[in-house]
C-alpha cells in the first residue's frame, strides 16, 4: 500500500485546467475494485490533498471505492430485487417473505436512490429510521420489530454492493434499534391478571354464541318463507346456500363455539388444534390424542410435524408421543354434534379446517373474524387464541390446588411443557396455599420478635 499525494502538473496550469492530479492507476493503491481505474483533477492543493486524505482512510478501513455510472442505490436495489424474484421462483421462500423483502426495498429505494452508493454513511440511515418511524395508519410509532425487519433488509442491500465491489464496508452494520428495555408504571399491567380468564367471561362467550344460533335459526326460517312464496327467490336462495356452505365451516355459530370450547377445556396450542384431526378423538374414552401440529420454519413455510414440546429433550419423548388431554362430557356432545353438520367428517379430515378443507396456517382470521367480535358482543376483554390456553392454565391450577407437585406435574402435562420448571415459571403466581402463607408468616414474626 502506498500513501496517495497530490502531484501538479505544470503543462495544465499554463492551460488554465486543473493542475493538481491524483492517480490511482497504482496496484499498490488498495481498492474494492481494482479493475476501475481514474485520474482526478483539483484547482488547488487545498482541495486536492483533502481528497487524498480520504481515500488514504478508506484504504486502511477496506479499500477504495471508485464510482462510475452504475454505483448508485438504486442500481444495488434492483439486484437485489432480481435475487428475491429468483429465490421466490425457484420456491426457495415463500410469498409472505418475498413481499416483505420487496416493500422494505421499495422503502429505501424511494428514499435512497438518487444516493452514489458510498455516500451513504451511518448518520444519513439513522436520521432516516428516526424521521420514518411513525406509522400512520395505527397511529403509533412501527414496533421495534417492524424497524430490526426494516434496517435487515437495507444491511442485505449492502451486502450485495459489497460482494459487486461497489462498496467497501457496509455503513449500517453497527446500527442497532433501541428497544424500551422497562416500561413507566402507569404502562405496567397486572402480570396476575386472573379477571380475564374467569368462569363468567368463558360463560358469556358461550351465551353469545347461543344467542348468535338462535338467530341464525330465525334467519333461515325466514329465507325459507320467502322462497316457498315466490319462484322468483330461487336465485337468492341458491346464493345462500353456497355462503352457508363456507360458513358452515368458518362462522356458524355453533362454530364459534365449538373453536372456544375446545380451545378453552383443553389448552391445545393454536398448531396443534388446527392440525387435529377426528381419529385423534376418543370418544368413547373422552380424551383428545395431541400427535402432530401445524409449525412454521424460519422463512414461514407451513408444515405438520410433531408437537412443539415433543421435539425438546430426548430422556422423555416416548412419554410426550403418548401426551393425551381429557375432554368434559360437554365438549363430547358439542363434538358430535359439530360432527354430524360439518362437511369434513372422516376419521382422516381435519376437525377445524379452512373452506376447503386444508389446514388454518396461522390464527390471525380466528383471532380477527370471530374471536374479537364475539368479545365485543359478549362484553369480555379482547382475549386472543393464545389466551385461552391460558384460559385452561387457570382452571386447572383453581381445580387441582396445585399445592403438590404431583398437581403441577399433572397440569404441566396436559399443556404439553417441556419441564415442570417452566410450567411454575409460567403459571407459578396463580398458585397460592393460604394456610401455608399464614403459617411462614407467622414464622417470621416468631423469628423477628420471639411470640407474638
Amino acid at each position: 500500500m502506498i500513501q496517495i499525494k497530490p502531484t501538479f502538473i505544470k503543462s495544465r496550469s499554463t492551460k488554465n485546467k486543473a493542475a493538481w492530479r491524483i492517480d490511482l492507476r497504482s496496484s499498490n493503491i488498495v481498492k474494492v475494485n481494482p479493475e476501475m481505474s481514474k485520474i482526478k483533477h483539483f484547482k488547488t492543493k487545498t482541495e486536492a490533498e483533502s481528497f487524498a486524505n480520504e481515500l488514504n482512510q478508506a484504504q486502511n478501513v477496506a479499500g477504495i471505492v471508485i464510482n462510475d455510472s452504475s454505483d448508485n442505490f438504486n442500481s444495488v436495489v434492483v439486484e437485489f430485487k432480481r435475487e428475491n424474484e429468483r429465490q421466490y421462483e425457484n420456491k426457495l421462500i415463500v410469498f409472505t417473505y418475498f413481499d416483505h423483502k420487496q416493500s422494505h426495498a421499495n422503502f429505501w429505494n424511494n428514499i435512497l436512490s438518487d444516493y452514489k452508493i458510498n455516500q451513504i454513511d451511518e448518520n444519513i440511515i439513522k436520521q432516516i429510521l428516526y424521521d420514518h418511524k411513525f406509522n400512520h395508519k395505527t397511529g403509533k410509532d412501527y414496533s421495534p420489530s417492524y424497524q430490526v425487519a426494516r434496517l435487515g433488509i437495507l444491511k442485505n442491500i449492502f451486502k450485495i454492493a459489497i460482494r459487486r465491489k461497489k462498496l467497501g464496508v457496509n455503513p449500517a452494520a453497527d446500527i442497532k434499534i433501541e428497544v424500551q428495555k422497562y416500561k413507566p408504571e402507569s404502562e405496567i399491567e397486572d402480570a396476575v391478571d386472573q379477571e380475564t380468564y374467569s368462569v363468567e367471561n368463558f360463560r358469556a362467550l358461550i351465551q353469545t354464541c347461543d344467542k348468535q344460533k338462535i338467530d341464525q335459526d330465525l334467519y333461515d326460517q325466514k329465507q325459507h318463507a320467502v322462497q316457498t312464496d315466490s319462484s322468483k327467490y330461487k336465485k337468492i336462495e341458491n346464493k345462500i346456500g353456497r355462503y352457508r356452505f363456507r360458513s358452515s365451516v368458518v362462522y356458524t355459530p355453533l362454530n364459534k363455539k365449538i373453536l372456544i370450547s375446545f380451545a378453552m377445556q383443553t389448552g391445545l396450542r393454536f398448531g396443534e388444534q388446527a392440525a387435529l384431526r377426528w381419529k385423534h378423538i376418543d370418544f368413547d374414552k373422552k380424551i383428545c390424542h395431541v400427535r402432530v401440529a401445524v409449525r412454521k420454519d424460519k422463512n414461514k413455510s407451513m408444515s405438520v410435524s410433531m408437537p412443539k414440546t415433543i421435539q425438546s429433550g430426548k430422556d422423555n419423548k416416548d412419554n410426550k408421543k403418548r401426551r393425551y388431554v381429557p375432554i368434559p362430557p360437554s365438549l363430547i356432545k358439542l363434538l358430535k354434534e359439530w360432527r354430524l353438520q360439518s362437511h369434513f367428517s372422516q376419521d382422516e379430515d381435519l376437525i377445524f379446517p379452512k373452506p376447503d378443507g386444508t389446514h388454518r396456517s396461522g390464527s390471525d382470521n380466528w383471532n380477527k373474524n370471530i374471536l374479537k367480535k364475539l368479545c365485543k358482543d359478549a362484553g369480555v376483554p379482547e382475549i386472543s387464541w393464545h389466551k385461552m390456553r391460558h384460559f385452561y392454565a387457570s382452571l386447572s391450577i383453581k381445580l387441582y390446588g396445585c399445592e403438590k407437585m404431583e398437581d403441577l406435574l399433572k397440569v404441566s402435562a396436559r399443556l404439553g411443557h417441556a419441564s415442570i420448571d417452566f410450567t411454575w415459571q409460567q403459571y407459578g403466581h396463580w398458585i397460592k396455599n393460604t394456610v401455608q402463607d399464614d403459617l411462614d408468616g407467622e414464622g417470621l414474626d416468631q423469628e423477628l420478635f420471639g411470640s407474638v
